[in-house]
């Protein structure tokens, strides 16, 4: 499984488990403003930008193999991001226990879509954005 597809499975799950939530009618509005996306992560990388976030995915690796361990999700905010938070990146996890890599995006697909439920005035937003994402 690739990245893009752990990220797009976290969101179809998400919509499946809870049809009725905020946060399923705040993805399928962004969706119907961005018909032409061809993946829930294209759609949500590109809409987190707009609004001045990031997600990052850093490889921890075993400095005596020099081989991949894992990764560490963090969440980039932008110095615009609409949240008001100081520009900075904030690790979502403990670096003392990676995931792999498609866990990691799991966790990032819940992480970015918490934070981005949570903003006032969403639906305001997402219609004057109305980027072709």
């Amino acid at each position: 499984m690739t990245t893009k597809q752990a990220f797009d499975k976290r969101i179809k799950r998400f919509l499946k488990e809870q049809p009725t939530s905020t946060a399923s009618r705040i993805i399928r509005k962004i969706e119907n403003q961005n018909p032409n996306h061809d993946s829930y992560y294209s759609l949500f990388d590109n809409f987190s930008f707009e609004i001045g976030l990031g997600i990052i995915a850093k490889e921890v690796v075993n400095r005596k193999t020099d081989k991949t361990i894992g990764y560490i999700p963090f969440l980039k905010y932008y110095s615009d991001n609409i949240l008001n938070e100081k520009p900075r990146v904030v690790s979502l996890t403990s670096c003392s226990s990676p995931l792999s890599l498609n866990q990691c995006y799991d966790y990032l697909a819940k992480e970015l879509l918490y934070r981005i439920i949570r903003i006032e005035n969403l639906d305001t937003i997402i219609t004057e954005k109305n980027t072709k994402l």
